[in-house]
């Protein structure tokens, strides 16, 4: 009897442990949760230093430290998000020391979404090493949506453009890491400035391609982009340097262009721009569209407390693509 009711004691003692472990765990996220919702900065203190965020988007994926240099000054300006729980399942681990969990939220700009991902116990304190946040999508609708997202992974780029006057290159690696963008477009550094970003950034952007036309750096992110090849053409004056990058969809164009002097160079610059069809051409550090079906959404921003420009560019092309370099 004595062994019977020993084996009883431990065994409720196991589940009492268990139970609360997981409403510890249970507390850690309704915390996370309201910081978010006051624009509290101790949101990030909730998450361990290893910890990895994951948002909605394909290149949504940050360490703890990213994720605050992007969103604790967007806090610290008293903008927050609210994601209201409407369940939520914690599941510890047979080592006790890891929490496994999912919850179904509620957002007004995104709608139904789900979180998931562990929460570990560390020095006895529960922190968060790992959040997946998605958007769900109804199974009635996915043949629907799925054309949509299709379409924009084959026809479209997150672009970024960052005047690095007067910031260490640390710094601007530090806004590059934090919007994770597939195209870069950097100003404002001498030219042997540039590759030692490039050092700094290595292998994340492994692919890059430097142009003298003017002081530009091009950056492009391994997502999607399979190879660079670049050719120089010259005359009247002009400098044209040619990007070109190939996705699931036949190969886009980028071309870095400068300007000679004389009005005649400008117009056989914009010639030369209006028969091959770039999608993309930056004239002194503008970015522009070559053609009629480019669409640039782009607008002002600060990353990090660096000037920049951010948004997204799409092309639809009807036109045979004429120029093939290094062919």
């Amino acid at each position: 009897m004595k062994q019977a009711l020993a084996i009883l004691a431990a065994a409720l003692f196991a589940f009492t442990a268990l139970t609360q472990a997981e409403k510890d765990v249970d507390v850690l996220l309704s915390r996370m949760h309201e910081a978010s919702k006051a624009a509290d900065v101790t949101y990030f203190d909730l998450f361990a230093d290893d910890a990895v965020f994951f948002g909605t988007d394909l290149w949504e994926r940050w360490t703890k430290d990213e994720f605050a240099a992007l969103y604790k000054p967007y806090m610290e300006s008293g903008r927050g998000w609210e994601f209201k729980m409407r369940d939520r399942r914690v599941a510890l681990q047979p080592c006790g020391t890891i929490a496994l969990f999912d919850e179904t939220l509620f957002s007004e700009s995104y709608g139904p979404c789900r979180g998931s991902g562990a929460a570990r116990l560390d020095d006895g304190e529960w922190t968060i090493v790992r959040y997946h946040l998605d958007i769900t999508i109804p199974n009635e609708v996915v043949d629907q949506v799925i054309p949509i997202t299709s379409a924009w992974h084959r026809t479209a780029i997150r672009y970024l453009h960052i005047d690095a006057s007067g910031h260490a290159l640390d710094e601007v690696a530090a806004a590059i890491r934090a919007t994770k963008p597939d195209l870069i477009s950097v100003v404002g550094l001498e030219f042997p400035a540039y590759h030692d970003l490039q050092e700094i950034l290595l292998p994340e952007f492994e692919h890059c391609a430097f142009s003298d036309a003017p002081e530009l750096l091009l950056l492009l992110r391994m997502s999607g982009f399979v190879g660079i090849d670049g050719t120089t053409f010259t005359g009247e004056g002009n400098k044209l340097t040619w990007i070109t990058t190939e996705t699931d969809e036949p190969a886009f164009l980028i071309a870095d262009a400068g300007n000679g002097d004389s009005a005649g160079a400008k117009a056989e610059m914009d010639r030369i721009i209006s028969e091959i069809k770039p999608e993309l051409v930056f004239r002194n550090g503008v970015v522009e569209g070559g053609y009629e079906g480019v669409q640039i959404e782009i607008e002002p921003a600060d990353v990090v407390g660096i000037r920049a420009i951010r948004g997204g560019i799409r092309w639809h092309r009807e036109h045979e693509v004429l120029f093939k370099p290094g062919r």
